[in-house]
């Protein structure tokens, strides 16, 4: 499907009159109440523990765990913690039976940890999640009629290619720009692309942003917008600053993950919200990098998660703390993440965010990129029994497609990733001399 196909498609079903009737309803949310909040989770949660009857990991716990007796909210607190590994392994157990399944979308995730993982989600789910996007957006006064730059690791053009134009105009209001060629010599050709584009607002991982940011500054040059939309990588500090300079506007920086447990974001006055209406989120245990995030969202009948561990963190705020925006939803610490290192290619190119390579992948337990040189990746996976030559040469292409032709690729079947201090893993490790450097370290 081309880009501007998927983009009319997706602007279609996403934003079309059910969006609209929902964006209004998470809009009315945000000046609750704790007793209208507490009514709102006891309703919402009541219906998802019913859809759990229908669930076959679920189905057979629900009386040892005393669901559906009792407040929705007390019944959750006895679920016991759900891991990644266990919905990895169990997949197709998470399931609801029989519920409009042809219909269901299926996603995939490396997550942090770097274990693929396939997640289904109904189509109100995904309309609700829209809405909870651009609820977020319009705190910083983008509409849906305002232009959009996407800086986001699509496919637009191939990685081959070497000289601009590295961007596409899938609808008149937004246009598509590729993260894959962000060579320091090409950052000049995308900052006049946007110039000429002229978006109100530009969507981009982190990464990306920052490597523009940075190239408008040392130019002494600024490109304003209403705002910048930051999602899918930790939102570093230094980033955040250079691309609020180099843009004049606010970073509007939101988390979430593949399995759709959990969604923060931040305001325009700065501070990081728990999206109550969301999920039921939960921050568990301390460390000095904060609690782990975990969640159970209230949407998504096709397959429904209770108490999910993110394996990411975020700090617990002071209760009773409230943002100067004044909205209803907790304040937190900045979501921690996963902090990838770029990918370095011969031609200059810097390649953030590398987990598209895994879509489709289902036995794969973890896998790690390791670049050996600036023209050689090793792929190093622990895959399942399962794993065959159609599932190494999809992994294979879908890499050599980010990467381009000057960089060799190749797989190599481990029985376990090495975690590195702390025992945390990487998803990208660099043995390039001096390139072992985190992202705002990294200059055009």
């Amino acid at each position: 499907m081309s880009l501007a196909v998927r983009a009319v498609f997706a602007g279609f079903i996403r934003e079309g009159p059910a969006f609209r009737r929902l964006l209004a309803e998470l809009e009315s949310h945000q000046s609750w109440d704790a007793r209208a909040i507490h009514a709102y989770h006891e309703k919402a949660l009541a219906r998802v523990l019913r859809w759990c009857a229908d669930v076959p990991y679920y189905s057979g716990r629900l009386a040892e765990w005393g669901l559906g007796s009792g407040p929705a909210l007390d019944a959750l607190a006895r679920v016991p913690l759900l891991d990644k590994e266990t919905l990895r392994l169990r997949n197709m157990e998470f399931r609801t039976r029989g519920w409009r399944n042809r219909f269901a979308h299926e996603g995939h995730t490396s997550g942090t940890t770097g274990k693929p993982i396939r997640c289904w989600r109904d189509g109100r789910s995904i309309v609700f999640e829209n809405a909870a996007l651009w609820r977020v957006f319009r705190w910083a006064g983008v509409s849906l009629s305002d232009r959009r730059a996407l800086l986001r690791g699509d496919l637009v053009v191939p990685a081959s290619r070497g000289e601009p134009p590295f961007w596409k105009l899938a609808t008149p209001n937004q246009l598509y720009l590729s993260s894959y060629h962000l060579a320091p010599r090409h950052l000049g050709a995308y900052v006049e692309a946007l110039r000429r584009f002229a978006p109100a607002a530009i969507q981009a991982y982190p990464s990306s942003a920052a490597l523009v940011a940075a190239w408008l500054l040392e130019c002494g040059e600024t490109l304003p917008v209403k705002a910048v939309l930051t999602s899918s990588e930790t939102l570093l500090d230094a980033q955040r600053d250079a691309i609020e300079r180099a843009f004049c506007a606010p970073v509007i920086d939101y988390y979430g993950n593949a399995e759709r447990t959990a969604m923060i974001a931040r305001c325009e006055k700065g501070a990081y919200h728990v999206l109550w209406d969301y999920a039921v989120t939960e921050f568990l245990g301390t460390g000095d990098d904060g609690s782990e995030i975990v969640g159970t969202p209230l949407e998504n009948r096709a397959m429904p998660l209770l108490r999910y561990r993110s394996g990411d963190r975020a700090e617990r705020a002071p209760r009773g703390e409230r943002c100067p925006c004044g909205r209803s939803f907790p304040v937190c610490g900045r979501p921690e993440g996963r902090r990838d290192l770029y990918i370095l290619t011969p031609d200059g190119r810097r390649i953030g965010r590398m987990d598209h390579i895994f879509k489709g992948l289902r036995h794969i337990r973890e896998a790690q990129i390791v670049q050996k040189a600036v023209d050689r990746i090793v792929l190093l996976a622990v895959t399942d029994p399962a794993f065959g030559e159609p599932e190494r040469e999809l992994l294979l292409r879908q890499t050599r497609e980010r990467v381009g032709p000057g960089v060799s690729v190749t797989l190599e079947i481990v029985e376990a990733i090495p975690r590195g201090p702390g025992g945390k893993f990487a998803a990208i490790v660099s043995e390039l001399r001096g390139a072992d450097v985190a992202h705002e370290e990294i200059r055009p």
